[in-house]
């Protein structure tokens, strides 16, 4: 069994599952919220997880199948992605209880910021979900955002910063294959 775990005041808390034989740990936010995803005791379909205060949520898909949890910020809301057919997978926004789909083409988020602002990869690049606005990034793969909307990535042989509508790329971060995975406020 494999199951993902806290590291709290020099002891492992282990997270449990949902049932199945393996949980892994994907985002921790400053109350000590964790997401995830777990199998199920119905044997190999992960499920995106909440954890809080001792207890694993399971926060359910959207036709069956697979959901996974990328991220949560400090409000409480976890992005991630949940089947729709098969093998594939939409990017999708768990919050009180709702689940809501951010866009129809396959996709799956990277982050979200306390503004709710998240962002998504998909084959061709990446975009910004905002208050149920989707903006195109190009190209770019995009995967941290901070509370001022300023993005990180990779863009070609380069890290960059997106800020703006304007791309920057990260100056001495330009050779081989360099990727910013995340930035802080």
């Amino acid at each position: 069994a494999i199951h993902a775990f806290l590291w709290r005041d020099g002891q492992m808390v282990d997270l449990g599952t949902l049932g199945g034989d393996r949980s892994v740990a994907a985002a921790i936010k400053d109350r000590g919220e964790i997401t995830g995803f777990s199998l199920t005791a119905a044997g190999f379909e992960g499920h995106a997880f909440l954890w809080r205060d001792g207890v694993m949520s399971d926060l359910g898909t959207l036709q069956g199948g697979f959901s996974r949890a990328a991220d949560i910020n400090n409000r409480g809301q976890v992005v991630g992605d949940s089947s729709v057919g098969g093998p594939n997978s939409v990017p999708v926004l768990w919050q009180r209880g709702i689940v809501t789909v951010l866009a129809t083409r396959l996709a799956a988020p990277t982050a979200i910021n306390n503004r709710g602002q998240v962002t998504v990869l998909h084959s061709g690049g990446s975009f910004l979900w905002s208050a149920g606005r989707l903006t195109d990034l190009g190209t770019l793969q995009a995967y941290g955002i901070n509370n001022r909307g300023q993005i990180v990535g990779s863009a070609g042989p380069g890290a960059f910063l997106w800020q703006g509508g304007r791309m920057t790329v990260l100056p001495g971060l330009t050779t081989g294959n360099a990727i910013a995975q995340d930035i802080n406020d």
